[in-house]
């Protein structure tokens, strides 16, 4: 990741910016909000033909830069990826050929293509998305601080368990996805010999034994994208679970503090 905040520092600054940015006004509907509801309860003189002039220009604004933020950050794990292949394919190119020949042609190619859609979505994407959301969060934290510091540290405190979620997974998504990775490596290598040879099977009536090689590492890949799935729709369970507990529990809390009049809706 530092290789490719020093090869591309000005995308870097651009995304942190409009991070920032997407992320306050992203927290800022809370006081859009806040600011709807005096002028319902009249706590506001602003008139309401102003007050709707407000939220499309919010709505407009928001859409703009959330656009853009997302652009670039996508591209930005784009031109990532691309560093890294070129990095791959000179690496590559300077072997000997004693040292290329030792592994099959299928498996440079798999590291060159799927390996590189795994990383990209796995781990630059991720990072990029992370970053956005730890940007927010601190913005939350402020702007929340700002409106009510009791229900700000209440909704910290239920965030906690969210934060922890990425460590508890973390073993279990990488050794997944390793073995995922793996095979597909050994089905590309296989599928690639395979078709290779594939005048001298057809011609020697070889067609029934390499289509049963196929399916028997088709199903191998399979098994271990089943494991993948699980282990990543597992985490997502848990993370909705105390998303919703953050959700949830903030209102309660809410509800209460309003009932014993310590606090406003």
């Amino acid at each position: 990741m530092k290789y490719v905040i020093r090869t591309y520092p000005k995308q870097t600054l651009l995304f942190s910016v409009l991070s920032v940015i997407l992320a306050i006004l992203n927290v800022s509907n809370a006081l859009v909000l806040q600011l709807m509801m005096n002028v319902a309860t009249k706590k506001s003189s602003l008139s309401y033909s102003f007050l709707v002039l407000i939220v499309i220009s919010y709505i407009i604004i928001n859409a703009i830069f959330y656009y853009f933020q997302q652009y670039n950050s996508e591209y930005l794990a784009k031109k990532s990826i691309s560093l890294y292949r070129n990095i791959i394919f000179e690496r590559i190119s300077a072997q000997r050929i004693s040292s290329f020949t030792k592994k099959d042609s299928g498996e440079y190619i798999s590291l060159m293509t799927s390996q590189m859609d795994t990383l990209e979505q796995n781990y630059f994407t991720a990072i990029f998305w992370g970053s956005y959301l730890l940007i927010q969060f601190i913005t939350a934290c402020i702007v929340a601080f700002f409106i009510n510091p009791v229900m700000a540290l209440v909704a910290i405190i239920l965030s906690i368990p969210n934060m922890f979620l990425p460590l508890l997974f973390r073993k279990v998504l990488e050794k997944t996805t390793i073995k995922t990775v793996k095979a597909t490596d050994t089905y590309i290598s296989k599928i690639s010999d395979y078709l290779k040879g594939f005048v001298d099977w057809k011609i020697n009536g070889g067609s029934s034994f390499v289509k049963k090689q196929e399916k028997s590492a088709n199903k191998t890949l399979l098994a271990n994208q089943k494991n993948e799935v699980r282990a990543m729709n597992l985490s997502t369970v848990f993370n909705n679970t105390f998303s919703n507990i953050l959700y949830l529990g903030t209102w309660l809390i809410g509800s209460f503090l309003i009932l014993n009049k310590s606090m406003t809706v």
